[in-house]
């Protein structure tokens, strides 16, 4: 239960299963009361939801399994009684195998290869994450084709180096860095942190409210670009590359074309940049996946096959080309993780902004 509480759930009703099986099929009541129908089914369940995500399929997986080990314990025990040789984990091991190399041949399961196994929770956390990251890359696919300059994303994804793509990672924290600076002073009339709030979208209102004051241009009510990247760099984000992607960002929420931002605009930046961090690890988790042979680069096949792993249909041609195109490339060629991972934050991003803006801006 300490590393795992799904292998410890799985363990407790896998010995379930093996006691109430033995109890149907009327087993010696002496055998039971000593555990000897509960181990090996434990060990049998909770081994269904290791070699697997833990998913319903699974879930059936280990019930069955669970339940054809009782019945090959008793087996191997009348086999192995004459000759005076216990059964020890044989029926684990026996009924154990045949349910791990049906892997590949079923999309009721999704197997977990040896390289990445862990925990359960691990593996569903990253069986999600996969399938949250091909949601991610068919918007952005979706999203290049109802676009009428497809050389403008392309141009955006460049700015996006290895530099900038680091950059997200801190440009997430800094916020909170400002905000925690002001309120050192807060008896030097600064700003207090926002009290705790069951809806974060206020939360986060109110902590843009807090830094707008302290940032906006001569009371104006707006914020430009220099007022911004001066704070940032005050809050020790200094890095050059970097800065371009603030300046990306900041186009893209200023959707009136103004040059500076008014409060409703710099709402929506603090709250994509306080979800931009969790995005881009998690898109660089989706692309490192995908990446088979972890060369750092990706071709469509590893994308279908990745695809095909879900039990999902492979990229339509349409689609294929659209992704070529947006990488700049042809769909022969292979795709840095890197160029990927960008593509579909930037793609990421201006859907947040859309978002935003449609939900909270009138």
């Amino acid at each position: 239960a300490v590393c795992s509480r799904i292998g410890a759930l799985a363990a407790f009703f896998g010995s379930a299963i093996g006691v109430l099986v033995a109890l149907a099929t009327g087993s010696e009541p002496s055998a039971i009361e000593q555990g000897m129908f509960g181990f090996n089914p434990s060990l049998t369940v909770t081994a269904m939801f290791m070699f697997y995500v833990p998913t319903l399929g699974a879930g059936i997986f280990a019930l069955m399994a669970g339940v054809i080990t009782v019945a090959g314990q008793q087996a191997l025990a009348s086999i192995m009684s004459p000759y005076g040789l216990p059964f020890m984990t044989l029926p684990f091991c026996v009924i154990c195998l045949p349910f791990i190399i049906v892997q590949g041949t079923t999309t009721i399961v999704f197997p977990v290869p040896l390289s990445s196994m862990t925990v359960p929770e691990d593996h569903l956390e990253r069986f999600y994450c996969l399938k949250d990251g091909f949601i991610f890359l068919l918007e952005a696919i979706d999203s290049s084709k109802k676009s009428s300059n497809v050389t403008d994303t392309r141009t955006n994804l460049k700015k996006l180096t290895k530099k900038s793509s680091k950059f997200i990672d801190e440009l997430s924290q800094s916020l909170h860095s400002m905000e925690v600076n002001k309120n050192k002073d807060a008896k030097k009339g600064g700003f207090k942190l926002c009290g705790k709030s069951e809806d974060k979208n206020e939360r986060i209102n109110e902590a843009a409210s807090q830094i707008f004051v302290a940032i906006e241009d001569d009371s104006c009510g707006h914020v430009k670009l220099r007022s911004l990247i001066a704070c940032l760099r005050l809050s020790g984000l200094d890095d050059k590359e970097g800065l371009h992607f603030v300046g990306l960002v900041f186009g893209l929420l200023d959707l009136d074309m103004s040059g500076a931002l008014d409060f409703k605009e710099f709402a929506a930046f603090c709250a994509v940049s306080i979800a931009l961090q969790d995005i881009h690890h998690q898109i660089a988790r989706f692309a490192d996946f995908v990446d088979d042979n972890h060369n750092l680069f990706v071709d469509l096949d590893e994308i279908d096959l990745a695809l095909e792993y879900l039990g999902e249909d492979h990229l339509s041609p349409s689609d294929r080309e659209a992704l070529a195109s947006l990488m700049g490339g042809n769909e022969d060629e292979e795709f840095s993780v890197l160029e990927l991972t960008n593509l579909i934050t930037v793609a990421k991003i201006t859907s947040l902004v859309e978002d935003y803006h449609l939900s909270h801006i009138k």
